[in-house]
C-alpha cells in the first residue's frame, strides 16, 4: 500500500482526566462521508485507578466533507452512551456499526443500526459464551454483512443486520499463532472495517509488538478459493515521524474510484496523557510503499521523505542512575530506597535548528508546593543548558510538565532531557516527548482529499 496523500481529520493533545478522541471510522452512505469515532476519557489505570469503575467511552458521529478534506459544518452527534472502537459499514445503503462492549458485560459485540438508533449484542450460533476476537473488521458482500472475527483462527461469521444473529461461516488455522506477552493473545489483531475488490476481501488490521507499539498490516482473502495472505507494505516510519507508535487502522472503503484508509494514532497505550491524532489517507492499495506518487493530476514524482517533527521515549527505555522500572516500561524512585541522582536521561538526539517543547509527564504524592526533583535540557553533555524547571508534587495524580526551547543553528547536538530526584518523595516517570512547535515542522504537505 502506498499513501497518496494523509489528511489529519484530528489532532488533540490529551491530558488524564479528560477526553479524547479516537478511532475515526469513516463509510460512505447515500453520497455522503460519515464518521463514528470513539470519545474516551483518559483514566490513569497504572497508577491504581479502577478502570471499570471510572470507565467513561461513548460513541459520537458526525459527517465529513471529502472534497474539501474537512469535517462537514454540522453538529456531531451521540449514538451509543457506552461503548468502545466503532466500524462503521453499509449495508444496502444503510449504515451499521460494530463497536466493542464496554468491560464486565457478557456479550460479544455490539451491532448499531444507526438510521432506527437501535443496538443489538451479537450472538453466535452454537456459541454458548462469547468468545473473544480483538477489534472485529465487518464487510459487505452481496448486500449481507459480514465480519472476521479474528486470526488464530481466522474466523469469518455471517450477521443478520435484522436480528443481530450470527453464524460462523468460515474458519481456518493461518499460521498466525505468536502472542503478546502482556496479554497472551495472538499478535496479530483486527482493525477497522474491510472491502471486497474483484471477488478478494481486503482488510488492514493492526500487530501487537507490546502494550504501546502497535504497526498496520494488510490482509487479503479469496472468496473463491479461501487463500489468505499478508501485506506489509505499509510505511510506518513516516508515522513514527510523527511521535506515533501507535497506529491503529480504522477502516478501509472506496469512493468514486479511489480508496481510502482511516488511521487512529497516538504516542503510546490509550491510558496516558499524550498526543492523540486521527488521519484519512488515500491509499493505492497494490502500490509498494515507497514508490513514486502520482499526486493531484501532476506528473510522476518521489515521495517526499518529511523529516521527523515529534520524538517520543518511554521512561524506562532511557538511562537512569537511580529507580526502578516499572509495569508499562514506567520509572519510580521511591523515599527512602533511592538516594538523589537522575531518574532519566539521554536520549542524545540531533535536532535541526528550530523551536521545540518538551513533555514530562509525571506524578508524586508530595503537595504542589513541594520541590521533589528537576528538569532540564541540555547539549554538551550537560554542559550547556537550554531550558530547565523544577518538578513539584502533584498529590499523586499523573500529569505533563515541561518547557519550551530552541536549537540554534550550527553543527549536529546531542540533546539530552534530564529528570533529577531529590529524594524527599517518590517519584514516578511513565515518559517524555520532545515536539517540534515552529510552523515549518508542523505544516501539512499532503493537498486535501
Amino acid at each position: 500500500m502506498r499513501i497518496i496523500r494523509r489528511t489529519q481529520v484530528y489532532a488533540q493533545l490529551v491530558q488524564i482526566g479528560e477526553a479524547a478522541d479516537m478511532f475515526h471510522s469513516f463509510a460512505v452512505c447515500r453520497g455522503e462521508v460519515l464518521c463514528a469515532f470513539r470519545r474516551h476519557v483518559l483514566v490513569d489505570m497504572y497508577g491504581g485507578a479502577d478502570f471499570a469503575a471510572h470507565y467513561d467511552s461513548e460513541i459520537w458521529m458526525r459527517r465529513f466533507d471529502l472534497a474539501a478534506g474537512n469535517w462537514a459544518n454540522a453538529p456531531a452527534w451521540r449514538c451509543q452512551a457506552a461503548g468502545e472502537d466503532p466500524r462503521l459499514v453499509v449495508v444496502r445503503d444503510r449504515p451499521y456499526m460494530l463497536s466493542a462492549v464496554p468491560p464486565g458485560q457478557d456479550a460479544n459485540y455490539i451491532l448499531y443500526d444507526v438510521d432506527a438508533d437501535v443496538a443489538r449484542n451479537v450472538e453466535v450460533t452454537g456459541w454458548t459464551r462469547p468468545q473473544y476476537g480483538k477489534n472485529w473488521q465487518p464487510f459487505v458482500h452481496n448486500g449481507e454483512l459480514y465480519a472476521v472475527h479474528g486470526f488464530q483462527p481466522f474466523r469469518v461469521l455471517h450477521i443478520d443486520v435484522a436480528t443481530g444473529r450470527a453464524e460462523v461461516v468460515f474458519e481456518r488455522a493461518v499460521g498466525l499463532r505468536e502472542v503478546t506477552g502482556h496479554d497472551h493473545f495472538t499478535r496479530y489483531r483486527g482493525g477497522g472495517a474491510a472491502i471486497v475488490v474483484a471477488g478478494v476481501v481486503r482488510g488492514w488490521g493492526h500487530a501487537t509488538v507490546d502494550t504501546g507499539r502497535h504497526f498496520p498490516f494488510g490482509w487479503n482473502f479469496s472468496l473463491d478459493t479461501g487463500r489468505f495472505s499478508l501485506d506489509l507494505a505499509f510505511d510506518t516510519p513516516a508515522f513514527e515521524r510523527l511521535g506515533h507508535h501507535i497506529i491503529d487502522p480504522t477502516g478501509l472503503f472506496a469512493w468514486d474510484g479511489r480508496y481510502f484508509l482511516g488511521l487512529t494514532c497516538s504516542s503510546r497505550d490509550w491510558f496516558y496523557g499524550q498526543h492523540f491524532a486521527g488521519y484519512l489517507c488515500e491509499v493505492e492499495l497494490d502500490a509498494p510503499a515507497a514508490a513514486v506518487a502520482l499526486v493531484g493530476g501532476a506528473a510522476l514524482v518521489p515521495d517526499p521523505t518529511p523529516p521527523a517533527s515529534a520524538w517520543y521515549f518511554r521512561a524506562a527505555a532511557l538511562p537512569s542512575d537511580v529507580g526502578q522500572a516499572k509495569a508499562n516500561f514506567e520509572r519510580m524512585a521511591q523515599a527512602g530506597v533511592d538516594p538523589e541522582g537522575y531518574l532519566a536521561f539521554g536520549p542524545y538526539i540531533d535536532l535541526p535548528p528550530g523551536d521545540y517543547a518538551v513533555l514530562l509527564q509525571l506524578a508524586s504524592p508530595a503537595s504542589p508546593d513541594a520541590v521533589v526533583g528537576a528538569w532540564d535540557v541540555s547539549t554538551d553533555y550537560g554542559q550547556r543548558i537550554l531550558a530547565d524547571g523544577m518538578v513539584m508534587g502533584t498529590e499523586a495524580a499523573l500529569v505533563m510538565r515541561g518547557g519550551a526551547f530552541t536549537v540554534a543553528p550550527g553543527p549536529p547536538l546531542n540533546i539530552e532531557v534530564r529528570v533529577r530526584y531529590a529524594a524527599v518523595a517518590d517519584l514516578r516517570l511513565t515518559d517524555l516527548a520532545i515536539r517540534r512547535t515552529d510552523d515549518a515542522a508542523t505544516a501539512s504537505a499532503s493537498p486535501p482529499l
